[in-house]
């Protein structure tokens, strides 16, 4: 089954929430992370989760402009979660950039995903409905 936008937004959420809690836990421990155990794996997998994002959303760029929702912004928020991915794991991140960034990140996948939820037809009750993404 191929990744929709609005799951692909999805995931990009649960990696911010996952890099903030992962900044939380570095703060509490003042340790940095295992580069290789614990920071590339998790930076590449973001990496691939962000690419196949903006992908998907410059395929849906005529909706996404209708909504309101700039490929500037796209950009933003895929470079964002990508330095964030990796900043989480060192405790010299600096917290004020961390949070706005996270922020910053959160706010355009939010709205996004409020976007393309809207735009969905309602589906009939008691059944599935068909998804057009």
């Amino acid at each position: 089954m191929p990744e929709t936008l609005e799951s692909l937004t999805a995931k990009l959420i649960d990696y911010n929430r996952k890099a903030n809690e992962t900044f939380t836990k570095t703060r509490e421990r003042n340790a940095d992370g295992d580069f290789f155990q614990e920071v590339k794996p998790f930076a590449d997998e973001v990496k691939r989760a962000s690419d196949r994002w903006r992908e998907e959303a410059s395929r849906q760029a005529e909706f996404l402009s209708g909504v309101g929702i700039t490929q500037r912004q796209i950009e933003m928020a895929a470079e964002h979660i990508e330095k964030l991915s990796i900043q989480a794991f060192f405790v010299k991140t600096s917290r004020y950039t961390f949070v706005n960034s996270s922020r910053t990140v959160d706010f355009t996948l939010h709205d996004l995903m409020e976007k393309l939820r809207r735009s969905q037809p309602s589906e009939p009750a008691g059944g599935a409905g068909d998804r057009l993404r």
